[in-house]
């Protein structure tokens, strides 16, 4: 007897928050413009990577600048202080951008596309990825969430206004 397999497709959910943050201490703050600063680093190197050989690939890319025995840590010791979910984050950031890119040639929409670098002055509307298992609800009060940083801390966040609704 033939046995039928079934097949399921598993998709995953992933829930995005954005929104603009108040921080109860100033060290809080500091430290999230070092989580800001890192991710954007990362994301740098790896489109100076992209840019210089564009048949790399995310584990070439994560070996050369977000793993923790890589040259980029080693010269770079300030990296460290902000765990790798953040550079993984951003590594994972370009692929995707590329992942878009290549689907919109593909399509029709673009003709051509290149990936720029991030700059501080955008800092504004910068994003960072965070594992879910990184953040929780503030028991205390609405409007507050707890994120957990592997090298620092919990953090505690104020969210203004309507800005988290997504």
């Amino acid at each position: 007897s033939e046995k039928k397999e079934n097949s399921v497709e598993t998709t995953m959910m992933t829930k995005c928050w954005k929104f603009k943050m108040d921080f109860k201490k100033k060290k809080d703050k500091l430290y999230m413009k070092k989580v800001f600063g890192v991710a954007r680093w990362t994301y740098n190197q790896v489109v100076s990577l992209w840019k210089d050989d564009k048949t790399i690939n995310r584990s070439i890319a994560r070996s050369k600048v977000t793993k923790q025995d890589s040259d980029a840590l080693k010269n770079n010791p300030w990296l460290n202080e902000v765990g790798q979910c953040i550079r993984d984050g951003a590594l994972c950031d370009v692929f995707a951008a590329l992942k878009t890119a290549k689907t919109n040639k593909k399509n029709g929409n673009i003709k051509k596309y290149d990936l720029s670098f991030k700059s501080k002055k955008h800092m504004d509307s910068d994003s960072i990825y965070m594992p879910h298992r990184n953040i929780e609800r503030d028991e205390k009060g609405r409007g507050r969430i707890v994120i957990q940083f592997p090298n620092y801390g919990k953090v505690v966040v104020s969210l203004r206004g309507d800005d988290h609704k997504v």
